[in-house]
């Protein structure tokens, strides 16, 4: 599922959740790191609800990020193996499937953009 796909009652579903689950604070986690903010469940739990968050974290792209970001993002997303995709595919929750494969998605498409970027700026030291 498109995270624009994602309705205000999938996000305060996700939002809500009490306690929350540890692959819902590792998804909070990694989107505050990507927007520059301390890692914060109750921050990104608002975030969510406002109108146009969504929108506004669909126009996000890889590109636009900082490598160093991107690179603690994923890790935060992916410490010390806290959450699977398999335990994302059985969350009975559509916002914690669409966030979590977004994320993925953001981070894996950056790390292979920065390796093409390192390779080409390899190869063009070494001169013609």
């Amino acid at each position: 599922m498109a995270i624009r796909a994602l309705t205000p009652a999938d996000l305060a579903l996700f939002c809500d959740q009490s306690p929350a689950p540890q692959e819902a604070i590792a998804i909070a986690g990694a989107l505050c790191i990507l927007l520059r903010v301390k890692p914060n469940w109750r921050y990104m739990g608002k975030l969510l609800k406002e109108a146009g968050s969504r929108d506004f974290l669909a126009t996000l792209k890889p590109y636009s990020l900082a490598d160093e970001v991107v690179a603690v993002a994923s890790r935060v997303l992916h410490a010390q193996r806290a959450i699977t995709a398999a335990q994302v595919a059985q969350s009975p929750l559509v916002a914690t499937r669409a966030l979590y494969t977004w994320l993925v998605v953001m981070t894996d498409d950056h790390v292979e953009q920065s390796i093409r970027r390192k390779r080409a700026s390899v190869w063009a030291s070494l001169g013609p």
